[in-house]
């Protein structure tokens, strides 16, 4: 059979577990593929249709529903073995034009098969549906994915909206990249700076103009984070864009999100590169020390977003004398940062270029890694000995949201060898899990 994964593939349970239909996700019961049956067949074909009208993503085959609840029961080895990419995108494109080529993986978690279909959005035309089906599919129709997470014909002017300006995005795209090769290869080649040398001068005027929140108190540990797509475009987003975008990665799983978004906080405002946020307050509890906290965001009209914030240990237990990390946050902290990028750039519509991700830990040198909760060092010895810890990746969109539990897995591994704890296979990707778990 062409084109199917069979081994392990952690990068997807993440996916198949969130236990919410998006417009991104969708159940479907187990079952086997069969060719005959057409109904069958075309309602899958429309969800295909909508995903790649929308913004792409992923159908998953070994789930069921019963009484409201989710049931992770996977495929059985007959039903596994019915699932062939080339029969299924042979199908798929009798129905759709222009074609989509739909991947297909079949990865196993806890212990269970299932297939997951992934759908690519659309790239320089949306797919109409050109072959009639009774009571499923209509010529000609164009299906989007809609706001309560349903495959239907386009009826709204805002869904209408959202397919011109993706259109209308890439064929940008595509213009840019044609006049870069000609540049590359004419007499201008060389001149001016890249698109990663615009986002590091527009980074390093940002960086520049931050004021410590709290110089009389000299704290040196903070985590600084920062994202962007691989073309530099100076307004390649609107105000309007950026809006939407902050509020679709506001999602909070601790108290507080990565991305503080409220309409009409008053520490939100615009600059001249875009949208800011900006503030430090200080926490106070009944069984706890009260806490300085700072917080700090911008998004830029380029693409670039910033985020910079004070480690919560380094205020609450400076004054005691302890340089300390709690292990669970930091982990907690590189999981979030990678569930905005995948949000913030997917509502951005950012879907055919790679995204970086920097994630810096400043003020490292002589801080011990400590399990907060348990008030128990991991170990005596797990110290930093650098002042600083950087961390860079550079993935497509898709391979941000497919792999999120390896990536955050990896991140944590790479962060926590600085502190001299090579914890080969920890328990990174499970303790995301249980933090995303926990979505309020």
């Amino acid at each position: 059979m062409v084109g199917i994964v069979t081994e392990r593939d952690d990068d997807l349970c993440a996916v198949i577990a969130r236990a919410e239909e998006a417009r991104d996700l969708d159940y479907k019961a187990p079952a086997a593929w069969d060719g005959n049956d057409k109904k069958a067949c075309c309602e899958l074909v429309k969800d295909i249709l909508a995903m790649a009208n929308t913004v792409g993503g992923f159908l998953v085959v070994g789930v069921g529903e019963e009484n409201g609840q989710y049931q992770w029961r996977g495929l059985d080895e007959r039903q596994l073995a019915s699932w062939d990419t080339t029969q299924v995108n042979a199908f798929v494109q009798r129905y759709a034009d222009p074609p989509i080529n739909v991947g297909l993986r079949r990865p196993v978690c806890d212990g269970k098969q299932y297939v997951v279909l992934t759908v690519p959005r659309f790239q320089f035309l949306p797919h109409i549906c050109q072959k009639d089906f009774p009571g499923v599919l209509s010529v000609p129709a164009l299906y989007v994915r809609t706001a309560n997470n349903e495959s239907a014909p386009l009826r709204s002017v805002s869904d209408f909206n959202d397919i011109i300006e993706q259109a209308v995005r890439t064929r940008q795209d595509q213009m840019l990249e044609a006049m870069r090769a000609i540049l590359r290869e004419g007499s201008l080649s060389g001149e001016g700076p890249n698109s990663e040398e615009r986002f590091h001068a527009q980074l390093a005027r940002i960086e520049t103009g931050l004021a410590d929140p709290y110089p009389e108190k000299g704290y040196e540990a903070f985590y600084f984070d920062a994202m962007y797509p691989a073309r530099f475009e100076e307004d390649r987003f609107e105000i309007a864009a950026l809006r939407q975008a902050a509020r679709e990665a506001s999602v909070s799983f601790r108290g507080w999100p990565f991305v503080f978004y409220h309409e009409g906080h008053d520490n939100i405002f615009v600059t001249n590169e875009g949208l800011r946020y900006e503030s430090s307050w200080q926490t106070y509890s009944p069984i706890r020390a009260s806490s300085d906290r700072f917080d700090f965001w911008e998004l830029t009209t380029a693409g670039l977003l910033v985020r910079k914030n004070l480690l919560w240990e380094e205020a609450r237990y400076r004054a005691q004398g302890y340089r300390i990390v709690d292990v669970e946050s930091l982990v907690f902290h590189l999981a979030e940062a990678i569930d905005a990028l995948v949000r913030y750039y997917t509502a951005l519509g950012v879907t055919n270029e790679e995204i970086t991700w920097r994630f810096s830990f400043e003020g490292t040198e002589g801080r011990v890694l400590q399990s907060v909760n348990s008030s128990k060092l991991i170990r005596p010895g797990y110290i930093a000995r650098v002042p600083s810890i950087t961390y860079k990746r550079t993935h497509s969109l898709e391979d941000w949201r497919a792999g999120l539990r390896e990536h955050i897995a990896r991140a944590s591994q790479s962060v926590f060898e600085r502190f001299g704890w090579d914890h080969q296979g920890g328990p990174f990707a499970e303790w995301a899990d249980r933090l995303f778990s926990r979505n309020v």
